[in-house]
């Protein structure tokens, strides 16, 4: 049988801090038909550097990150493409090949998503944004979900819905799942983590969800429909509650943040668990200025 060929598609914006073990994991497959396809945005610290000693293609492109994506989609060649993040480190040598392994057993298969966690020695901050994702995504699990980033997604998928949005700077990931989904194909998870160091300080953190919500707010200015769909799809990981309050959702991410940390500060005694209410605290509060504008137009 014939080996699909992967592209890993990864966009950098002053990456030096965690390209090179993202490339090096990458380099380290056991699975030898794969590319690395870097896009940059103009990176100014050793991004450049890094990625010409791993990437087949360096291209550069200034815009929105969905852009970034589809330029670097376009240039694939790979019958799957992996989309990532330049924060991410795949486990071990062998993981490609049994994430690949997935889109055998059914040619409806069009997204492979796999389980993100903290790397080892990850900050406070980190693990207690994982531990929170964790929880969620074992809740989503008996709803109707929907994968974010950091997948592996059939080709063919990908070009019957047109790819990505490159209007959309956040949430792209979101919008292009859902759309894939709703043509028909299926999604699988694959319970191999990956790690991914991503919200490595409050700063970060708290960065990240002011530029998200203010992002959405514009977008929910030009098409109300899609900039709620973005909201609603980013809190939940799902396409099915499109119609829910928004006040229910902070409700029950509330809810959900102090259980969470009640409960994992008890059984581990690990501090990172205490954080998490904090975070739930600060996404709340980087939503409310623009409350308004994205809950202003119910879709029918």
């Amino acid at each position: 049988m014939t080996l699909p060929h992967v592209s890993f598609v990864i966009p950098t914006l002053n990456s030096a801090a965690t390209l090179e073990s993202c490339l090096q994991s990458i380099a380290e497959q056991d699975y030898r038909k794969r590319e690395i396809i870097i896009v940059d945005g103009g990176s100014c610290d050793s991004t450049l550097e890094i990625a010409s000693k791993y990437a087949t293609r360096v291209l550069s492109r200034k815009g929105p990150l969905g852009l970034a994506r589809q330029v670097g989609c376009q240039s694939a060649h790979g019958d799957i493409l992996g989309v990532f993040d330049s924060d991410i480190e795949l486990p071990h040598a062998n993981w490609l090949t049994g994430a690949v392994g997935h889109f055998q057993s059914s040619p409806r298969i069009g997204i492979v998503w796999p389980r993100n966690v903290a790397p080892p020695n990850a900050s406070l901050v980190t693990r207690a944004y994982f531990h929170l994702w964790e929880a969620f995504q074992q809740m989503r699990r008996t709803q109707n979900e929907l994968p974010g980033g950091n997948s592996l997604i059939l080709r063919r998928s990908f070009d019957d819905v047109g790819g990505f949005d490159s209007r959309i700077q956040w949430g792209e990931d979101f919008d292009l799942t859902r759309r894939i989904i709703a043509k028909g194909f299926e999604m699988v998870i694959y319970d191999d983590p990956i790690f991914h160091n991503s919200m490595r300080t409050l700063h970060e953190f708290t960065s990240k969800q002011i530029r998200a919500a203010s992002f959405l707010s514009q977008v929910n200015c030009r098409d109300t429909i899609l900039g709620r769909q973005l909201l609603v799809q980013s809190m939940t990981w799902s396409a099915s509650r499109q119609h829910e309050s928004l006040v229910k959702l902070a409700i029950e991410h509330g809810i959900i943040a102090i259980k969470c940390s009640v409960n994992g500060s008890l059984r581990t005694r690990d501090p990172s668990w205490l954080i998490i209410p904090l975070l739930m605290m600060i996404r709340v509060l980087a939503y409310l200025p623009y409350a308004r504008t994205l809950t202003r137009v119910r879709p029918n």
